[in-house]
């Protein structure tokens, strides 16, 4: 018969809390690594958000400078029309205008906003500083006030005159017969399509204006204001 000596109390309460504060460092360690390995895919998160971002930026300013010159030119044209509407002689009640000959009819191509969209639906904005974010947010304001801009068209208003007084899109450059009060109505309605181009290209502008800021490296609302007037004191001296 072997005698099996049971160890001592003490052994058997230290072995125990050497157990627990193991598995208490290694849950710890574990932890830690996790929280390490969240916080580098935040990182990574937010450092592609402002690539992204950024890149959205520099392929937007290319179509901004593209659209204003497209809707400047239909103002441009909007112009003259409306001063041979004015200077046409009246005989008999009416007058007969030639109107000039719009050779691009104005196209807008609406610059990206997907970029912040995803971002607000993923939750990623909560990657950003909140400066930053505030700056990103600026610059899609900018966006969304031009695309309610641009959904107030008085395109329709121009095409139902024209079907109204039976003759062809006047951009193409066609002879018109109008009644003194057709004139007047053909005034008003490019004086409305003039204010809503204007409209248009402000918000643009000042789109530009922000976007540029940020690929300026700008990080406080504040100092895009700098940015958004120059953009329009450009537009400005393009419309003297």
């Amino acid at each position: 018969m072997l005698d099996i000596l049971m160890p001592y109390t003490s052994h058997k309460w230290k072995d125990f809390f050497i157990h627990i504060a193991t598995i208490s460092v290694g849950l710890l360690i574990a932890i830690g690594l996790e929280q390490s390995v969240e916080a580098l895919h935040h990182v990574h998160e937010r450092h592609v958000l402002i690539e992204d971002f950024h890149a959205e930026c520099r392929n937007n300013l290319k179509l901004i400078a593209v659209d204003i010159a497209s809707l400047k030119s239909a103002r441009d044209w909007d112009i003259a029309a409306v001063k041979t509407l004015n200077a046409a002689p009246v005989i008999n009640g009416h007058i007969t205008v030639v109107f000039p000959k719009l050779d691009h009819l104005p196209g807008v191509v609406t610059p990206s906003r997907a970029v912040w969209s995803v971002a607000k639906a993923s939750g990623k904005v909560a990657r950003l500083p909140e400066n930053l974010a505030e700056v990103y947010d600026r610059v899609d304001y900018e966006g969304e006030e031009f695309s309610i801009a641009n959904n107030k068209t008085n395109d329709e208003a121009l095409t139902r005159f024209t079907m109204a007084a039976g003759s062809p899109p006047i951009m193409s450059g066609t002879t018109l017969h109008l009644t003194i009060a057709q004139r007047d109505q053909l005034v008003d309605t490019l004086a409305a399509i003039r204010s809503n181009l204007d409209n248009m290209c402000s918000w643009l502008a000042s789109w530009q204006g922000a976007s540029q800021a940020v690929l300026d490296g700008v990080v406080n609302r504040e100092a895009m204001d700098d940015y958004v007037q120059r953009a329009h004191d450009a537009l400005q001296s393009g419309n003297d």
